[in-house]
């Protein structure tokens, strides 16, 4: 599964000369991270924020109540069932 989380990051490279990464550090991070793992199969699952920003785009169902490592409280992501 897909899943997208909106808002702001430290992106670039990290690591040493030998051995480094391009990365993304934050909370939206791992938010994104923590959607993607709920996600199933060829699911799209959306944060809030992200939600807000292409609600007039897509159609999505909410799922209320979702609770994930890192995150204070319940959060609701909504799972996108198709672009209008």
């Amino acid at each position: 599964g897909i899943g997208i989380a909106t808002g702001e990051a430290i992106v670039g490279e990290m690591g040493s000369a030998q051995r480094s990464d391009y990365t993304a550090i934050g909370q939206v991070a791992n938010i994104g991270a923590r959607i993607c793992s709920a996600a199933q199969g060829g699911q799209v699952l959306i944060s809030p924020s992200t939600y807000e920003l292409v609600k007039n785009q897509v159609e999505a169902e909410p799922i209320h109540g979702m609770s994930f490592k890192g995150v204070g409280e319940l959060m609701t992501v909504y799972d996108v069932q198709q672009v209008k």
